[in-house]
């Protein structure tokens, strides 16, 4: 059996049409499966805009941020609400089995990323950066949001979207995209299989979350003294950030010497396609900041969005617009590492952020130096580093856990949904 499967990925990885098979639009499909077009399936229209003042409650407004869940969309996720009238909600509602796609982005990656909405009780309405496909016909949405995930129908989609600074899909564009979906009998098949990993998925988020809450107060209580261990009674100095930081303003030119990264919120990243400016860059001499390992980095303006993090990357060099310290030596860098990150001392450290545009204003690096922060001798230091990491690595184990069992969805799904497996009860 295993072989056969791998005889038919390699036929159709060659391009070569196996048995069962047949051509279309350079796309290998299986001869009995349906190849339709979105417009047979849903009628699409753009969204609803309103102004500022109507947000904020009534009902709730599917936005971009909600497509792009991993989940598909039920009423009490969804983050935003709209006041509209009734007329309003007849014309732009959203209900079970409607899909909904990204009308604009920035990266052509995520053009028309699509969604499904899977709550029968509520119905939503939908924002003006979203297109809504309206049900007009009999389909299996669970199954049709993983078929718009596939590789042949992205690459649909990204081919149509056009934009320079905001990469734009047009409701004409979607009309267009083909899909092949399986029989009945297949798609119920596969919806169980999908049931049963959201199910798993679900579960082991639901234990990432207590994990989550469970490291959040231990962060609270032990880096501000609240609970102490009882070998520990000395008192906590206080002292400013430039006593245990220390601004490195080490720089150099693209050679080679140092990787490019990223400084993000999950991080300190390789610097991919997507971040990849580098061909707006003029000067070839252009000069970046060196970070090196177990620095603390920031950037100023997205500071109050969680932009900072230890350099667990390696050497390096980044934009010289971003902050890295060296930790004194006398501290312990796990310990440091958690107190400055933490949200409390995130907001704590915002009184100094200037600038007159939200999106810009920024804490300067001798501004947070100048805050003050309260911390315990070394060894307690230690104890405390030692207990949050513990912490850590359980979730990053009920994470990676969690990761393996998208990625079996993903190759099952890509199996199932390209016909190379079919299932038989």
């Amino acid at each position: 059996m295993y072989e056969g499967i791998r005889k038919r990925v390699e036929l159709i990885k060659e391009g070569s049409v196996p048995k069962g098979y047949f051509k279309y639009r350079d796309e290998i499909i299986p001869k009995d499966f349906l190849i339709i077009t979105l417009d047979q399936l849903v009628d699409f229209q753009n969204g609803i805009n309103a102004e500022k003042e109507k947000f904020g409650q009534g009902i709730k407004i599917i936005s971009v941020s909600d497509i792009l869940r991993e989940e598909p969309i039920f009423y009490d996720m969804i983050k935003e609400s709209i006041n509209i009238t009734l007329e309003q909600l007849e014309k732009f509602s959203v209900a079970y089995g409607d899909i909904l796609f990204q009308r604009s982005s920035e990266n052509i990656e995520d053009a028309g990323t699509a969604n499904v909405y899977l709550d029968e009780k509520k119905r939503a309405t939908f924002g003006g950066f979203v297109i809504r496909g309206k049900k007009k016909t009999e389909y299996n949405p669970i199954v049709i949001n993983e078929i718009l995930k596939m590789k042949y129908v992205r690459k649909q989609v990204m081919k149509m979207a056009a934009g320079a600074q905001h990469i734009n899909i047009s409701q004409d564009a979607l009309n267009k995209v083909w899909i092949g979906i399986p029989d009945n009998a297949q798609q119920e098949y596969i919806k169980k299989f999908i049931n049963n990993y959201s199910a798993r998925e679900k579960l082991l988020k639901k234990m990432i979350g207590v994990k989550w809450k469970k490291r959040k107060y231990l962060a609270q209580t032990l880096l501000t003294g609240k609970i102490r261990f009882s070998e520990f009674n000395s008192k906590w100095s206080k002292v400013r950030l430039s006593v245990v930081l220390i601004e490195r303003k080490e720089f150099s030119a693209k050679s080679g010497v140092f990787e490019h990264v990223s400084l993000t919120k999950e991080g300190i990243i390789a610097k991919g396609d997507r971040f990849d400016r580098d061909h707006l860059v003029k000067d070839t001499n252009k000069k970046y900041k060196i970070t090196h390992l177990d620095d603390i980095c920031y950037n100023p303006a997205n500071l109050k969005f969680g932009v900072i993090c230890r350099n667990t990357y390696g050497d390096a060099i980044f934009s010289p617009i971003y902050v890295t310290f060296e930790v004194n030596p006398i501290y312990d860098i796990e310990f440091v590492s958690q107190f400055v990150t933490r949200w409390d001392f995130i907001k704590a450290v915002r009184k100094y952020e200037e600038g007159t545009v939200y999106e810009r204003m920024a804490v300067k690096p001798e501004d947070f130096l100048k805050f003050e922060v309260t911390l315990p001798e070394l060894e307690e230091q230690r104890a405390i580093a030692r207990v949050l990491s513990m912490a850590d690595k359980e979730i990053e184990l009920l994470e990676r856990k969690l990761e393996l069992i998208k990625q079996e969805k993903k190759a099952l799904m890509q199996l199932l949904l390209t016909g190379i497996v079919r299932v038989n009860e």
